[in-house]
């Protein structure tokens, strides 16, 4: 299970069921965009740092920097250059169906 599941699932687990217009309440994310990530879009590191913290909010416990400044650059660097991978292996996928499809018809 990947980082952002781990968040997102703990975040649930600790604020409970509720509405997407309660969770945007509640962490200050849109919405839209809180649906968006509830179901596997990618979140930003913002976004991750927010869950976390509300989550350390509601548990009582201390908040704690979630990333330094380097941290967060060299994060953002590994998520982009992940992203550019996914969609290269997506391109190529792709490509692939393209060619085959035309095979045979």
């Amino acid at each position: 299970m990947n980082l952002q599941k781990v968040i997102m699932n703990n975040f649930i687990n600790v604020a409970g069921k509720k509405t997407m217009t309660e969770y945007s309440v509640l962490t200050g994310i849109e919405r839209t965009r809180f649906f968006r990530l509830f179901h596997g879009v990618e979140m930003k590191v913002n976004e991750l740092e927010t869950l976390q913290k509300v989550t350390n909010q509601i548990l009582g416990e201390e908040e704690i920097p979630f990333l330094g400044a380097q941290e967060r650059q060299d994060l953002n660097n590994l998520v982009e250059k992940t992203v550019f991978k996914d969609l290269s292996i997506e391109a190529e996928r792709r490509k692939r169906l393209r060619t085959y499809l035309k095979s045979i018809a």
